[in-house]
């Protein structure tokens, strides 16, 4: 049973209430076990800002619309409803009314974090209430739970955990010259550093200011990012201070102790208003924790980072440039104060701020707020809101979604491929001086098979694969596959070039065409590239099966165990794939065929049940998408019994390759490198040893990894395959300049393959 849910509006971004909630998250964890505490975020990953410390996850939104705010809500609806949540701790009071939702209808415990910023800017009535009606409010310091009670008169109750660190490893150590050399950082009386983000009030102008009146000897570190740098760059320019203040942006989760210990005081001088003011910074206790001292402002939550009874620093008017000056100056000219300071910053965030007291203060929280026990809700009667809110939100969605399968109804674009592919992405089948090279499926194979019988090439070369071969991403006139690209290459060898290619193509469908196309040519040379998502897939589409009916492939297929599952499942299938196996011969066959024909003279939606069978697939795979918020940047996990089928079809074609002399140049294909690639990184090392094993294992095998050979700048984006119309991220298809590439690694590879091509280079082919 999940006890726990956490609702964080963003867990992946670098930020302070997102290291807050994850630490929260890892806290609860450890409290009530792995697996009873699961963890919400409304905003996904971003490839520039995020923690490299990977974390578990549960929901993933997309972002700050209002469709993912909706889906949102209606995913910890569900979850709570599903696995009795007994308490939901909302991470940012805008997430609160949720909770209060949930905690009205399924009587879960409600808790909230209240942080700083968000509370004193003004709150919408929304957030308002959720705070109001929590079970308890969770603040990172005094300052705002006193700011609550003064302001909002919360009648609840409140509980102060103060932002944890982790302090075995952030402490004080040797200073790694390393950063030095990377960064040209020169060593200097005093370093000055700030961590964070970068804007208007976080005391990083009068820091630069003081620096102008110090003169040589201290020098300034700015650690982060923000919209606010540029002008602290024209600052630093306008001063001439380029050589003593240092921008190193956003640093790696990794470097960031060393960056602590670089320095040697640390500085945060935030202001308070309606719409600036911190809460406590975490940078100050990091900082802290590494024994350096700190110097922060008084008119916020950062006056609680400074220890009074045991200076660890100063606390100043964070607008008095003279304090700060005057501050500087101490710890520039007394290194003994400096050292002094730093044991005692130390000491304080080990009496205060560590991970472990946090933990246990949490602990001590859950036990109070009843955790599991829901004391007060477990004979509560269902009300009319429990009975009805599903079969309300279940209607309004199935209108939605009819209304929209309607309006797919009347659009003429409703083919599977383009919807899959998107509006920015163009399915291109090659044609090369009138002949057809490029082929799909068993309604044009035979065209391509005439055309390469014409011919008088001493060696045929085929081609298989999945869209990625017949997709161009922002397609331009004279823009071409690698495919026309290949087959003029080999063309001046006397070797014939040929390409089938299906969407989302498995090695079961592959092995098909294999065994097919060696029973109808001189078939020389196999390319085969082995697509890790293409593992999920299993069996034999529609479009291929007829080509079961062939009697010499069907006895070929029938000496592998995978081939007499393909032929069992789907030799006596129809285009529709419905099995007519049982209808042979029949009195419902003959009725059947008779219905099909009347209906297909008399209604025109009959003769278009296709198209409509195919926007009604379009239709549940959005709603699919939409409701489990699938889109390509989600995790594709490993179907097991799928990838064990598509693995023995493998290995069948490498077999069968050796046994009729035929090289394979097997190959892992182009991948998407610029972002994080959406699989198990773990299953996807796995399964590209495995295919390497299989090819050195089979002689006249060659194994080559492209993974990484299309740079991102040739990759593109696509259409939303969901309901919320959002951009999306495309892993499979590229841009032309990546066709070009390709052509030419496989050109380079064929080569390399003894007695396949000869005396030419890739050098020798102009556009």
């Amino acid at each position: 049973m999940k006890s726990v849910l956490i609702l964080g509006t963003d867990v992946y971004s670098k930020g302070g209430i997102q290291r807050y909630t994850r630490y929260q998250f890892k806290a609860v964890e450890n409290i009530v076990g792995h697996g009873n505490v699961s963890l919400f975020s409304l905003s996904p990953p971003q490839a520039h800002n995020q923690f490299e410390e990977p974390i578990e996850v549960a929901y993933t939104g997309q972002g700050a619309s209002l469709l993912s705010k909706l889906k949102y809500c209606w995913a910890v609806i569900k979850f709570v409803k599903r696995h009795k949540v007994d308490t939901i701790i909302a991470a940012h009071v805008q997430l609160s009314v949720i909770a209060y939702i949930c905690r009205k209808i399924w009587g879960a415990r409600c808790l909230t974090n209240v942080y700083g910023l968000e509370i004193w800017s003004g709150l919408k009535w929304r957030d308002t209430l959720g705070l109001l009606k929590s079970d308890g409010l969770i603040g990172d310091c005094k300052f705002i739970l006193d700011y609550i009670d003064q302001h909002y008169q919360y009648k609840g109750q409140t509980f102060l955990l103060y932002d944890p660190v982790d302090t075995n490893r952030f402490s004080s150590g040797v200073v790694n010259e390393s950063l030095r050399v990377k960064y040209q950082i020169t060593k200097a009386s005093l370093t000055v550093m700030t961590v964070g983000r970068l804007d208007r009030n976080k005391g990083h102008e009068l820091v630069i200011n003081a620096l102008a009146q110090l003169g040589s000897g201290v020098q300034y570190i700015i650690v982060g990012g923000g919209k606010y740098e540029t002008v602290l760059k024209n600052l630093v320019a306008s001063l001439k201070l380029e050589h003593a203040v240092m921008f190193v942006g956003r640093v790696p989760e990794s470097e960031l102790v060393d960056w602590y210990r670089l320095a040697d005081v640390i500085v945060l001088l935030s202001t308070f208003s309606k719409n600036e003011g911190e809460g406590l910074p975490l940078g100050l206790i990091e900082g802290a924790a590494c024994g350096k001292p700190i110097i922060c402002g008084d008119q916020d939550g950062s006056q609680e980072a400074y220890h009074s009874a045991q200076p660890n620093g100063f606390l100043l008017d964070p607008c008095n440039l003279n304090q700060l000056i005057e501050a500087l100056k101490c710890y520039r000219d007394q290194p003994e104060l400096l050292r002094e300071h730093g044991q005692a910053a130390r000491q304080y965030v080990l009496n205060h701020f560590k991970f472990e007291l946090f933990e246990q203060q949490l602990r001590a929280l859950l036990t109070e707020q009843g955790l599991r026990l829901n004391v007060n809700n477990t004979n509560k009667t269902r009300s009319a809101v429990t009975l009805f809110l599903p079969m309300l939100l279940g209607s309004l969605i199935g209108l939605g979604v009819t209304y929209y399968w309607l309006a797919q109804l009347t659009d003429s674009q409703g083919q599977l491929e383009t919807f899959a592919l998107g509006e920015a992405t163009s399915v291109y089948f090659a044609t090369v001086d009138g002949t057809k090279v490029h082929c799909s499926d068993h309604t044009d194979i035979e065209f391509c098979l005439d055309q390469y019988r014409q011919t008088q090439a001493e060696r045929l070369v085929l081609w298989l694969g999945n869209s990625q071969l017949h997709a161009i991403n922002q397609m331009k006139q004279g823009d071409e596959t690698a495919v026309p690209i290949m087959h003029r290459l080999l063309k001046q060898n006397k070797t014939y070039f040929m390409t089938l290619s299906q969407p989302n193509a498995s090695l079961q469908e592959h092995y098909l065409l294999f065994e097919y196309l060696l029973s109808q040519s001189n078939l020389d040379t196999l390319v085969l590239p082995v697509f890790f998502d293409d593992t999920r897939e299993t069996g034999i589409r529609a479009e291929l099966a007829p080509l079961l009916k062939d009697a010499q492939l069907q006895t070929a297929l029938m000496q592998t165990q995978i081939g007499s599952s393909l032929v069992v499942n789907h030799a006596d299938k129809n285009l529709a794939g419905n099995d007519r196996t049982a209808l042979k011969q029949t009195v419902q066959e003959n009725m059947e065929a008779f219905l099909n024909d009347q209906m297909n003279d008399h209604s025109i939606f009959w003769q278009d049940r296709a198209d409509l069978r195919g926007a009604l697939y379009v239709t549940l795979y959005r709603l699919r998408n939409w409701v489990f918020n699938i889109n390509p940047s989600t995790i594709r996990k490993v179907i097991p019994a799928r990838y064990a089928l598509n693995m023995q079809a493998l290995e069948a074609i490498m077999s069968r390759a050796e046994t009729e002399s035929v090289r394979v140049l097997v190959y892992i294909p182009p991948l998407r490198n610029d972002v994080a690639v959406p699989y198990d990184l773990a299953a996807y090392a796995q399964f590209k040893q495995k295919v390497a094993a299989l090819a050195q294992a089979s002689s006249g095998v060659r194994f080559s990894d492209l993974e990484n050979l299309v740079p991102g700048k040739y990759w593109g984006t696509k259409e939303s395959t969901s309901f919320d119309g959002s951009e999306e991220l495309d892993f499979m298809h590229f841009q032309a300049e990546g066709h070009k590439l390709l052509a030419k690694a496989l050109y380079q590879e064929l080569t390399r393959m003894q007695g396949v091509l000869i005396g030419k280079n890739y050098r020798d082919y102009r556009d």
